[in-house]
């Protein structure tokens, strides 16, 4: 059997510093061998200082003065990459321990250059909010240019350095969904290999969701003309991806934020629109899911009942012990 290929695997991160050292323990505790090149956007919070004094020489430095924005971050970070493989990872995401080893291997196994796998969302405590299982190889080739099929955002795929070459990277134009772009252009090269198991963490944390979604719809409505000929004409699924937005900005915290999306959804006559929007009006704090139908027990349930997400195995443990080191 011949040996694993190397893995570059590029963080962009900017004053997230006790975020990005929990985000870069969880690269380097993968079975794999790695380099990890982080990309600097202009910190003033003493990441440099931090992780110079890591003195982990899998680990390299890149420092942008000024910002550059997410995509081009992360060409700066794909442009020094010497691995066969190349990963993303946001610096407020993790990877699960069995991430790389189980995608380099269903990338052997389907010929795949690319490859991704599911998601847990969770916020501090820690609390699992959501579980989202990727979707079958052929699903997601088809259903990308109207939804990103992706968990996770851009912290789930990895790609053969050829390959991803090929297609170009992320385009700098955009300022927001870069990876979505990134994802349908390399569904039309080949189809993904997947992995039917969470292998990111997704961390929802403080911040006011709301000031990202004018970016958001702008980039939305790029992709929406971009690949208008991969849909035969036919537009994006702007319900699914309102829906989503709404989803993020009320768990954030940003009541405001969801109802005018709703409104938004409203307007434009999306199925169920209604219901959501009466619904964001109810001033209830969000409640997270329950490990177990017993846990969802009371009168208050019968009204608001919650979801019953199980924790992955081992994974509620794996998270505490991630997020409580020094």
């Amino acid at each position: 059997m011949s040996a694993e290929p190397t893995v570059s695997v590029v963080v962009p991160t900017r004053n997230r510093v006790d975020m990005l050292q929990q985000t870069l323990r969880t690269i380097l505790a993968q079975d794999a061998l790695l380099e990890v090149i982080v990309v600097d956007e202009g910190s003033t919070d003493g990441t440099q200082e931090t992780l110079r004094g890591w003195r982990d020489p899998r680990l390299r430095l890149v420092r942008h003065d000024t910002p550059q924005g997410l995509p081009a971050a992360r060409n700066a970070g794909i442009a020094r990459c010497g691995g066969a493989v190349i990963g993303f990872c946001d610096d407020d995401d993790l990877w699960l321990p069995d991430k790389l080893t189980l995608q380099l291997a269903a990338m052997r196994a389907a010929a795949s250059p690319w490859a991704f796998g599911g998601a847990m969302t969770f916020s501090d405590g820690p609390r699992l909010l959501h579980l989202t299982p990727p979707p079958t190889p052929t699903r997601a080739v088809e259903r990308l240019p109207w939804e990103n099929t992706v968990p996770g955002g851009g912290s789930n795929a990895i790609v053969a350095a050829d390959v991803l070459r090929e297609v170009g990277g992320f385009d700098p134009m955009l300022r927001s969904l870069e990876d979505w772009d990134l994802w349908i252009r390399l569904a039309q090269v080949a189809t993904p290999a997947v992995v039917d198991r969470p292998l990111i963490a997704y961390r929802e944390h403080g911040g006011n969701m709301s000031r990202k979604i004018p970016t958001m719809m702008d980039s939305a409505r790029i992709l929406d003309e971009r690949y208008a000929t991969l849909r035969d004409g036919e537009p994006l699924d702007w319900v699914g991806l309102h829906r989503w937005l709404a989803q993020m900005v009320l768990r954030s915290g940003d009541r405001r934020g969801a109802i005018g999306l709703h409104l938004s959804a409203v307007r434009a006559r999306h199925p169920g629109a209604l219901r959501r929007l009466l619904r964001s009006l109810v001033p209830i704090p969000p409640r997270p899911p329950v490990a177990s139908a017993e846990n969802a027990t009371g009168w208050i349930e019968r009204f608001r009942p919650r979801q019953v997400v199980p924790w992955p195995e081992g994974a509620e443990e794996w998270l505490g012990e991630v997020l409580g080191a020094p």
